[in-house]
């Protein structure tokens, strides 16, 4: 700088950040495309699998008139398809529900907090209570922390692990 203040020289470096702006730009746009596309797979999996919920419920009615009311004169080959194949619609049902829940679970944002395990347990085996009893099944629990988590999405966790172990069990 002159005495004035004026600028006598000046001293620079240039780049050129057009590649770095460019892939930035990508980058964006496909997290965007991404983005998009889960929300369509989840719409889709949730419309799917409350679809399939109906049809799945009425051929379990179905199976089980037909078996309540046809037993006696039914031999006991067709007696036992028609007992596999109400097995099976349960078990379809149940994975119609599992992702039902998985959509539903999801579909939110993470609520992050502290969250007392020995309660969200307690919570879970009280619904669950019918399902223990029909199995007959003992539900032991040692003392858990308090962790930081999403509530909703550790009760889930739980609820299917408990389900998991009555409905496959020997």
């Amino acid at each position: 700088r002159a005495a004035d203040g004026s600028v006598l020289r000046h001293i620079g470096i240039a780049s050129d950040i057009t590649p770095q702006k460019e892939a930035e730009e990508r980058a964006i746009a496909e997290k965007l495309r991404a983005t998009t596309t889960n929300d369509e797979l989840r719409a889709f999996s949730y419309s799917m699998s409350h679809d399939m919920k109906a049809p799945s419920n009425t051929l379990n009615l179905l199976l089980t008139e037909l078996l309540d009311t046809h037993r006696h004169t039914l031999e006991q080959d067709a007696i036992d398809l028609i007992e596999m194949s109400l097995v099976t619609v349960s078990r379809m049902g149940m994975l119609v529900d599992d992702v039902l829940n998985y959509t539903r679970v999801v579909d939110r944002d993470l609520k992050m907090e502290p969250v007392d395990l020995n309660a969200t347990i307690a919570d879970v085996v009280g619904d669950l209570r019918a399902l223990v009893q029909e199995a007959d099944a003992d539900i032991y629990v040692a003392n858990l922390p308090v962790v930081l988590g999403d509530a909703m999405q550790l009760r889930v966790l739980f609820q299917n692990l408990i389900e998991n172990a009555i409905k496959f069990r020997n």
